[in-house]
C-alpha cells in the first residue's frame, strides 16, 4: 500500500495562495472535522473507514476541506472519498481549497502511475461542478442523487 508522501508535520505549500496541504492525523483531526457533517445533518464517517491517505487543506491556516483517497491493490484505480468543507468558510475559499485539494490528489495519482480516479459526489452540488470545470467525465448511467465521477490519465 502506498502512503501519501507527507509527513505527519509537514504541509505542502501553494505557490501562490494562502493555502497548505497536510496529512490527516484522526487523533486531532476527527474532532475537528466531526462538525462539518453534523451541521449539514449527516453522519461523519467512522474512523476504522477512513484510510491513511488523508489530507486536510488549510486556508490561511483554518482548516477547510478534507478528502481521504482510497487505492486498490493493483495500483491502477483510486478513488477519493469523505470530501468535506468547513461550513463556517465562505464559497470562494471553500471552492479556491477544493480545487487544491484535487490538484494534490491528481498529481499525486499520477506520480504513483495510478491510472483512474473516481469520486462519488451529486452532479449538482458545488465538488460536481467543480470536478466539471477540472475535465473530470461523469460516468455513464442512470441518474442518481449521487454521481460517479472519474479522471483517467
Amino acid at each position: 500500500m502506498n502512503l501519501l508522501k507527507i509527513p505527519d508535520q509537514l504541509a505542502e505549500a501553494h505557490p501562490v495562495l494562502p493555502v497548505r496541504v497536510r496529512r490527516f492525523v484522526a487523533k486531532s483531526d476527527a474532532a475537528i472535522i466531526a462538525p462539518w457533517w453534523s451541521k449539514r445533518g449527516l453522519t461523519p464517517p467512522v474512523g476504522a473507514l477512513l484510510p491513511f491517505t488523508g489530507v486536510i487543506v488549510e486556508y490561511e491556516s483554518i482548516p477547510t476541506a478534507c478528502a481521504f483517497l482510497y487505492e486498490d491493490k493493483a495500483g491502477n484505480v483510486a478513488m477519493i472519498e469523505w470530501e468535506c468543507t468547513n461550513p463556517e468558510i465562505g464559497a470562494m475559499r471553500t471552492i479556491k481549497a477544493l480545487h487544491v485539494l484535487f490538484d494534490f490528489f491528481e498529481r499525486y495519482a499520477q506520480e504513483q502511475g495510478i491510472l483512474f480516479i473516481l469520486s462519488w459526489t451529486a452532479e449538482e452540488r458545488g465538488d460536481g461542478r467543480i470536478l466539471r470545470s477540472r475535465k473530470w467525465v461523469k460516468l455513464p448511467g442512470p441518474r442518481h442523487e449521487l454521481m460517479c465521477f472519474s479522471k483517467s490519465f
